[in-house]
């Protein structure tokens, strides 16, 4: 809304979406349509996906230890130093207490979590980060189809075989770009959430990290982060400005991507199950990866995967004009839903729906305009 009422930052978005319209494949701020079901099952690419991220991790503590270990051999020459009397307890004590300080700054969360982020290619404003584009990546269909020829890894169907192609208006422009449908853990959703998970996942993190540094509480803490910058994004430069669209389902893999940087050094409660952190402090200081990760390196990432990311069991807010379009398109794929879905009534979608308004219990910023959702329970199994 503040946005709105600045007419020079409203031109200005308005190139940024050209800009960003003109450099389509690397753009992140895209639109995805899980209403339009892929002809055939997708390949499940789950465990290559959580081995990825294992290996980004390692990565990210090889390079946080690097800078730690010089500060640890510091350490034991002090220590032989004062034994042997060269040093004065104050020198020893002042110098070993600044190195420990070092120490501290790097494997603290914070550092953790920027270096893994930078690691893993997370894209700046408005591009897609090296993740998404390693899923589209000729190696990533290379290791399918050597299973299978006619493996399927992306489903991105043109604009006019989506749900948009009649609902695309020039203050929208960002409908042209579209992520594709991918399937993580037996979960189909868009590409475009890892980058929600992954860039605005962080940003919640910061703003969890700075309350709690003030004494705030982990569950105020968690919804400061969600209505100061998920709500408000979305309601904003990421959603309703750019693409007319408030996207629960991008709110939900944000909330989510927090949980992640937050189980990166602590132990986090998910779905009525306690995680212990991803990364153990060596009594030197140094990071190792847990025993429980290490041992679970193709599926450990399953844990961060729901259900929240698919945007036609979990559907976005539209403008009127918009969702009656919409709506008209996803009935005429209702034959597809019903086909997939043999046996299963309205009142199961519907109930799934439902339940997706909140994360295992907790608020994360959903619109909860139940009436105003093009809800696949009401549109194709009633």
């Amino acid at each position: 809304r503040l946005l709105l009422k600045n007419g020079l930052n409203l031109i200005l978005l308005k190139l940024i979406c050209a800009f960003a319209f003109i450099f389509a494949p690397a753009c992140e701020a895209r639109e995805t349509d899980q209403y339009t079901l892929p002809p055939k099952q997708l390949e499940d690419i789950g465990p290559l996906l959580s081995e990825r991220v294992y290996r980004t991790l390692e990565k990210a503590a090889d390079t946080i230890n690097a800078e730690i270990l010089p500060h640890v051999s510091e350490l034991k020459r002090l220590e032989a130093s004062y034994a042997a009397g060269n040093l004065s307890r104050e020198d020893y004590q002042r110098r070993t207490s600044t190195r420990l300080h070092r120490i501290r700054r790097l494997n603290a969360p914070a550092n953790i979590a920027k270096k893994f982020k930078n690691e893993i290619g997370a894209g700046p404003l408005f591009f897609s980060g090296e993740l998404e584009r390693w899923v589209e990546s000729d190696g990533v269909l290379d290791h399918y189809t050597a299973l299978s020829d006619d493996a399927t890894v992306v489903f991105s169907p043109k604009l006019s075989e989506t749900v948009y192609h009649i609902s695309v208006g020039a203050w929208a422009p960002m409908y042209m770009l579209r992520s594709p449908t991918i399937r993580v853990f037996d979960v189909e959703f868009g590409l475009d959430k890892f980058g929600h998970f992954m860039n605005e996942g962080y940003e919640y993190f910061k703003v969890f990290r700075e309350n709690r540094a003030l004494g705030v509480s982990v569950r105020d803490s968690e919804m400061k982060a969600v209505r100061s910058f998920g709500v408000i994004t979305e309601g904003g430069i990421y959603g309703m400005i750019i693409t007319g669209v408030y996207s629960n389902a991008d709110l939900a893999a944000e909330y989510t991507g927090m949980k992640f940087y937050r189980n990166l050094t602590e132990t986090v409660d998910m779905n009525g199950t306690s995680y212990p952190a991803i990364f153990d402090v060596r009594d030197n200081g140094t990071l190792q990866l847990s025993p429980r990760v290490s041992r679970n390196k193709a599926a450990f990432f399953s844990r961060f995967i729901k259900p929240h990311f698919n945007e036609a069991l979990n559907p976005s807010l539209y403008p009127l004009p918009v969702r009656k379009l919409i709506q008209m398109n996803v009935r005429q794929r209702c034959k597809a839903w019903r086909d997939r879905y043999p046996g299963v009534d309205a009142d199961e979608f519907e109930a799934l729906t439902q339940d997706l308004f909140h994360w295992y219990g907790e608020d994360y910023g959903h619109s909860e305009d139940h009436d105003k959702l093009v809800r696949i329970g009401d549109t194709c199994f009633k």
